[in-house]
Order: C-alpha cells, then sequence, then structure tokens
C-alpha cells in the first residue's frame, strides 16, 4: 500500500474540509452544543456512502438475545437494511457458548466472536478491536464504513444512570450521524448541558473507588481498593502526560463521552492511525488497560473513559469554540463533585440558550430537579429515623 500523509483522505474516499471556514462559519448551534456537528464536509450523501456497519461488542455475560428479540435493533444496525453488517463480539469472560446465533436472516452478513483477557472493561475490548482493524483494515472499504462500539447490556433504564444526562441515544440516530462523518457519542446530555467541557476542569478529575454498574444493582459497595490506581496518577492530565504521552487537541474545550457507548466513520480512525503520536497512543491504551486481569476495575478505565471522545473526534476551531462559550453565557461549568464534572452548561431564560433547550425540555428538567430535591428529603429522613431507632 502507498504511503500517505498524515492529513491525506482523498484516498479515502472522503472530502474533508478542515480549517476553510466557509464550511465552520455558520454551524447549527444547536447541533453544535450537543456534539452533533463539529466538522463539515462538502454537501454530498456521504451518510448514503456507508456499505458496512461494523458493530463492536464488549461481551462479558449479559444475554444478547435483547439484539435479537428487538427487531429494530439489528434493522437500525443495517441501516434500514442498506448497508453489510459486521458484527464484531470481543468476548472477555470465556462465555463463548452462551453466544447466541446472528445469521444473515438477522441482517448480519458476517459474525466474528474474540476471545481476550478480562481485562480494562469495555474501553481494553475497543482498543484490542481498534488495533486489529488499523492492521487489517482494506482502505476502500474504510472509506465506507461506520464503527460502532456499544456494550453487551441492554440499552435501557437499568442501565441508564449518568447524571446530567437525558437518554441513550438510539441504535438510528448514532449511525446517521456517524455516516454523516461525525464521531458521536451514545448518551445524549441534557439540553442545558453539553458534551464539551472545560479542558482545565476536566483534566483535574480523579476518583478513589469505583463499582460497575451491574454490580451496583445486585447491592455490591464501592470500596477502596489498593491497586484500584496503582501507579499513583494525580489526575485525567497527569495520566495523559505520564502514561500516554499526549494531551487534550483543544486546550480550551473538549469533547467527552460517557456510558461506554459511541461510534465514528472508520476513515477517521485510519487516518488518525498514519499520525506518529496518535497511532501510538491506540497501542498505549490498549497495552495500559490488559495489565489488570480478573474484570477488577482500575482508575485509567475511567481516564480512558474521558479520553476517546477527544482523541477520536475532532477538535472545535476557534469560531465553535466561541460559540459553545457564548451559549454558555458565563453559565460556567458542572459543579466539580459531580461525576461529570467541567461540562459546560448554559442558563435557562437566557437568550443564548434559547437555541438549545425547548420549552417542553426545560419543564422536564425542572421536574427531575423538583423530584431530586423530594429523594433528597427523603433520604434525609429515613437517615434521621435510623438514627433515632439506633
Amino acid at each position: 500500500m502507498a504511503e500517505e500523509s498524515e492529513n491525506d483522505t482523498s484516498s479515502l474516499g472522503l472530502k474533508l474540509i478542515e480549517g476553510n471556514d466557509e464550511y465552520n462559519k455558520l454551524p447549527d448551534r444547536s447541533l453544535l452544543w450537543a456534539g452533533e456537528e463539529v466538522v463539515q464536509y462538502e454537501p454530498s450523501s456521504y451518510n448514503k456512502q456507508v456499505r458496512t456497519v461494523e458493530v463492536v461488542i464488549a461481551y462479558c455475560k449479559a444475554n444478547l438475545n435483547w439484539m435479537k428479540e428487538n427487531e429494530n435493533v439489528l434493522k437500525a444496525m443495517s441501516m434500514n437494511n442498506t448497508a453489510m453488517v459486521k458484527m464484531n463480539i470481543i468476548s472477555k469472560c470465556g462465555r463463548e457458548k452462551e453466544i447466541p446465533t446472528f445469521t444473515t436472516d438477522d441482517g448480519i452478513s458476517e459474525l466474528n466472536i474474540i476471545s481476550v483477557p478480562n481485562a480494562g472493561g469495555c474501553d481494553y475490548a475497543y482498543a484490542h478491536f481498534i488495533n486489529q482493524y488499523i492492521k487489517n483494515h482494506i482502505t476502500e472499504e474504510a472509506a465506507s464504513s461506520v464503527i460502532i462500539f456499544i456494550k453487551d447490556t441492554p440499552r435501557d433504564y437499568d442501565y441508564f444512570r449518568m447524571a446530567y444526562h437525558e437518554r441513550y441515544r438510539s441504535i438510528e440516530e448514532i449511525l446517521n450521524i456517524a455516516g454523516k462523518g461525525e464521531f458521536i457519542c451514545g448518551s445524549k446530555t441534557d439540553c442545558n448541558i453539553s458534551p464539551y467541557h472545560s479542558t482545565d476542569i476536566i483534566n483535574r478529575f480523579t476518583m478513589k473507588a469505583y463499582v460497575r454498574q451491574t454490580e451496583r444493582n445486585n447491592g455490591k459497595k464501592v470500596r477502596k481498593r489498593n491497586n484500584f490506581n496503582y501507579h499513583d496518577f494525580k489526575n485525567l492530565e497527569d495520566f495523559h502526560k505520564r502514561g500516554l504521552e499526549w494531551t487534550f487537541p483543544n486546550a480550551n474545550l473538549t469533547s467527552v463521552c460517557y456510558g461506554g457507548t459511541f461510534a465514528l466513520p472508520a476513515s477517521r480512525l485510519v487516518a488518525l492511525s498514519r499520525r506518529p503520536v496518535e497511532g501510538r497512543v491506540f497501542k498505549s491504551l490498549e497495552a495500559i488497560l490488559g495489565r489488570q486481569s480478573n474484570g477488577a476495575t482500575t482508575i485509567e478505565e475511567h481516564f480512558i473513559e474521558r479520553t476517546w471522545a477527544g482523541l477520536l473526534s475532532h477538535p472545535l476551531n476557534k469560531n465553535q469554540t466561541d460559540i459553545i462559550h457564548e451559549i454558555s453565557n458565563h453559565a460556567g461549568s458542572v459543579r466539580i463533585k459531580s461525576s461529570v464534572f467541567g461540562s459546560m452548561r448554559s442558563k435557562f431564560g437566557s437568550k443564548k440558550s434559547g437555541d438549545v433547550c425547548k420549552k417542553w425540555q426545560i419543564k422536564k428538567l425542572q421536574q427531575k430537579k423538583e423530584e431530586n430535591v423530594r429523594k433528597a428529603i427523603r433520604a434525609e429522613e429515613n437517615a434521621a429515623r435510623k438514627w433515632m431507632v439506633e
């Protein structure tokens, strides 16, 4: 294969306009705020060129029949039967025999089951697939492919516990946006919250312990472990510097995706892999995540969850950065104690934020806020009763 420069995307079938203000001067403010419009491509039918959808599933032990039982999921994966679906199940827990049979009747053209060690959560599965794809991809196919990364658990309320987020995006939404050339997160923030974070604040992120949602559902409590932060990383910035030798490309604002589901054009992945720094980072991610076995979670997983979007998406240019700050209208970012601290927020009722929140959305958020207040009051009352009994 002939050598190509890191910015050459012509051979990938894309006419990407980066640094051309004619295509970024007047972005849709609402889509930009929501992380759904960053880089504009020449007017074309790019989304109609998607011929292959690579579905990457980080699988441990969840019953994957939820995909077969909901025919809309498999239909959405094939973009309404217009694209070939290659399903890649990255099996981490030795339960390959429990994987249901996906056939052409389900709209699946190719099924690949790849066994890997039970390490690094879903992020290790994703990093492993990325490095294998980069090594084995066919350039022409990558030019018309989209890759979606998802967990094995159903995309329903029982597994949705993200603060300041409205819902999961549907598979159809995700692929339609990725098919237009964008990195897109599988979870959608509340309308007044943007996935774009203050880079300075998100760089300070750290945590002392964590329990996976599936374990919390079974009653397991958070307890600090000595090897949770084995390398004593001070925060996310320290991990980027010492662990990856990399920093967020936009020092002002950076995109963050929570929930372990996202998608992007395969051509974007290939283009990044040809850059010396990003190509090395992809390999480092797999090596770092592979160090912890037996399914135990580590702080690196949480750092990398907050790294994917900044690594894989196109960074905002100055004009786009200014628009995000303008919509925020000095409301600043989400408070530091939140698990999503650093994300930009807008003020209700201001003229600047009126184009990102509709009236019904504001009403819904106000209802959610009132319900949270009631829950807090009930929790305090229950704690008081327990104290009186003791």
